[in-house]
């Protein structure tokens, strides 16, 4: 019995190495399949790297997922890819620009001899033979190289532009990763939609109760308020906007000009800012003289009678735009601002365009602060389509400002630019001690365009 036993379980035992030996066989007869499409793909997708292709992977329209084929249909697909190929070499190809990753594919399936690691089920498989024919011949570019662009010739491209040989163009962006051509084109649609909504000299008459005084005193409240809250200068501009126009349409009695305020600058913080104050913080810094219904209600009053229009593009934005003319420095910038705030509170100033008081604030803030001959260039002029003669009236008018600053009870734009973030630029010297004689000083000789 022992014997027997013995016997049987020398026979399962073989059996069991015969059955492990024929599934080991078919395992590598579909390996080596599934590795015939891998060499094709290799081949056909040499010039669809992942590295040019990142989401490849995504890509149901030229990509598909491999499928089993009998090797057959692999050896005719070879065949047809070494056709394609040749055909490509026949055209006068240089074999040299094909990657050293198509030339071991090739040399690999002509040999027959070829190994290459497993990867994973879910490799992607160009199908269309005519796009690789098509793309054979196209330089590789991964996404985010920019050497390729080196090469190209760009001596005319400012007259493409429409840029004078003599203007930097500030604008033109050599590895085509901004879409900064299309800079001047929203500025001067910028000038035209600031030309259509322009407030009238006397757009206070339609309120008689609140005089030029009592709104600097909003005004000058409202850059306290904005500068506790730190929201962006355009917030400020904006509001201030809404409110004159606002004014100019409706009458509004005293007691609800700072109701108005309050809303107008709710209204203006939701369309600018990322977080807008809570209604309740504005409830509490008017000494919650008004409540949140009524600040609610006069937003939606205030959005209905200005038919929800409020893209006006404000001074702040021609600013920045005007300012890459050249590399300014900062304290320039903080200077420039300081002017601008400085205009909200004089109601006869706001009729005038907002590119033209951001064109004035830059003239004096390079008079002021810089050391350069001309102080108005060819590239602010081109830029800001202002000429240095059109700014005059309007220099002169800030220039009155920072004069009229030092004994006036409106004092929030001085402090807001009195701190050491703003550079203290509201009182250096050439500032706070600024003179009449200023413009004399700097006459004709600065003022020319050379």
């Amino acid at each position: 019995m022992a014997a027997q036993s013995g016997v049987t379980t020398r026979l399962q035992s073989r059996k069991a190495r015969e059955m492990a030996s024929r599934h080991g066989k078919e395992v590598k007869r579909k390996t080596k399949d599934k590795l015939v499409d891998i060499e094709e793909e290799n081949c056909i997708g040499a010039q669809y790297s992942r590295r040019s292709f990142p989401l490849q992977h995504v890509n149901d329209h030229c990509f598909k997922e491999i499928k089993k084929t009998s090797k057959t249909e692999s050896s005719a697909k070879q065949k047809r890819t070494l056709s394609v190929i040749g055909e490509n070499t026949e055209k006068g190809q240089n074999a040299g620009q094909k990657s050293l990753q198509q030339q071991r594919v090739i040399s690999k399936i002509k040999s027959g001899n070829s190994k290459y690691r497993q990867v994973k089920d879910d490799l992607l498989l160009v199908d269309d033979l005519e796009l690789f024919k098509a793309s054979h011949d196209a330089t590789s570019v991964f996404p985010m190289d920019t050497e390729v662009y080196a090469s190209v010739d760009t001596s005319m491209m400012d007259v493409s532009r429409g840029v004078p040989y003599d203007v930097d163009d500030i604008d033109f962006d050599p590895n085509c990763l901004k879409t900064t051509v299309y800079s001047q084109d929203i500025i001067k649609y910028m000038m035209y939609l600031e030309s259509r909504n322009v407030l009238k000299p006397d757009f206070l008459n339609n309120s008689p109760s609140i005089t030029t005084k009592m709104r600097g005193v909003l005004m000058d409240w409202l850059l306290q308020v904005q500068n506790h809250e730190e929201l962006k200068d355009e917030t400020l501009h904006l509001c201030v906007d809404l409110i004159d126009r606002f004014l100019s349409v409706v009458n509004v009695e005293m007691p609800k000009l700072q109701l108005v305020g309050i809303s107008c600058l709710l209204i203006a913080s939701k369309f600018i800012e990322r977080f807008s104050p809570e209604v309740s913080t504005l409830c509490y810094l008017t000494d919650n003289t008004f409540v949140k219904s009524e600040v609610l209600l006069y937003e939606r009053l205030i959005l209905s009678t200005l038919k929800f229009d409020l893209s006006k593009p404000v001074c702040v934005t021609f600013l920045d735009r005007f300012l890459q003319a050249h590399n300014h420095p900062i304290e320039v910038e903080y200077l420039a601002k300081y002017l601008l705030d400085l205009t909200i509170t004089s109601a006869h100033l706001m009729p005038i365009l907002p590119s033209l008081k951001a064109a004035a604030a830059l003239y004096l803030s390079r008079l002021l602060l810089l050391d350069r001959v001309p102080v108005w260039t060819r590239n602010l002029h081109y830029y800001t389509s202002y000429s240095q003669e059109s700014l005059m009236d309007m220099v002169t008018e800030m220039v009155n400002l920072l004069l009229k600053v030092r004994a006036s009870k409106n004092q929030g734009a001085k402090n807001k630019y009195n701190t050491e973030h703003y550079k203290f630029i509201s009182t250096i010297n050439r500032v706070a001690d600024v003179e009449w004689s200023l413009l004399s000083q700097f006459g004709d000789a600065r003022d020319a365009i050379q």
